[in-house]
């Protein structure tokens, strides 16, 4: 139990310092740049490294090797979406969306957790 208040805590912290960021830098024209590099940085690995040390080695690999299937179909989504930026910018929502929904959708449909 104390592990959960813990680790419930330590993200409270980490969304409220987002959140804090987010609202101190808010009127600065720099501000999407700051949202996305704190989106980027690797804060929540830390976290979740912290969680998958407590069951071993194994579980860590395991966190690590999901961690790069999903960064990579990121940096597609990334990728795509800086090369069509000049579409409006709800197909873009829409078509980042969609991606995001076949991925999840292969993830889980193919159980890719389980085989990989």
């Amino acid at each position: 139990m104390n592990t959960i208040i813990l680790d419930a805590l330590f993200g409270a912290m980490f969304l409220g310092s987002f959140s804090y960021f987010s609202s101190l830098y808010q009127k600065n024209n720099n501000y999407i740049k700051i949202i996305a590099y704190l989106w980027a940085v690797p804060c929540v690995l830390f976290y979740l490294l912290n969680i998958a040390s407590r069951r071993g080695p194994q579980a860590m690999k395991d966190l690590i090797i999901h961690c790069l299937i999903g960064l990579s179909l990121t940096i597609v989504a990334l990728m795509f979406t800086l090369y069509f930026i000049d579409l409006e910018p709800k197909h873009l929502i829409i078509y980042n969306l969609l991606y995001l929904i076949f991925c999840v959708f292969v993830y889980f449909h193919f159980k890719i957790y389980q085989k990989i």
